[in-house]
């Protein structure tokens, strides 16, 4: 493809960044203002959505230090080139009830040592005040512990992992 524009009296080549490449085939919709994505690739790889990962990544990345749960912030700073650890990260701040009901460090930290089920996944800091994320299996559990992932049933009184929380 060669994007040229013109200039006064002339062309001159445009670049890559003010550019909207289309084809046949569709890549979003909007159906009752709802913006619906077809094709994620194609959305990651033309249109800056990685940028946009990176910068709700860090955000969450900024309200989990806020919090204080972990020994060094930074590990999760540097998981951020990951595009999808970041993918994850980046939906934790917007989706994560432990923000929008302001559970408290304290009250984590103890939740991730009383569970047997949490057992081993967690290693903490020599005041044991903080996490240390060290493996990129604590990384995930920690991930799936922000976005409250870690479920008990009242009937069995069993712990079970689940991604979809649908409310009741």
């Amino acid at each position: 493809m060669l994007g040229l524009k013109k200039s006064k009296e002339r062309f001159e080549l445009m670049n890559e960044d003010d550019m909207l490449r289309l084809n046949g085939d569709s890549q979003l919709i909007c159906v009752n203002g709802e913006m619906f994505v077809l094709d994620l690739k194609v959305l990651t790889n033309n249109m800056k959505f990685s940028k946009l990962i990176s910068k709700a990544a860090y955000e969450t990345v900024d309200a989990i230090d806020a919090l204080g749960l972990l020994e060094d912030i930074q590990v999760l700073k540097d998981t951020i080139d990951d595009f999808s650890f970041a993918r994850k990260l980046s939906k934790v701040k917007k989706t994560s009830p432990i923000f929008e009901l302001g559970i408290t460090k304290e009250t984590i930290i103890k939740f991730t040592k009383a569970t047997k089920e949490l057992a081993g996944k967690f290693k903490y800091s020599d005041d044991g005040e903080s996490i240390r994320l060290d493996t990129k299996k604590s990384k995930d559990a920690f991930i799936k512990l922000m976005n409250d992932s870690f479920l008990r049933s009242e009937l069995t009184n069993q712990y079970y992992e689940t991604a979809s929380k649908d409310k009741i």
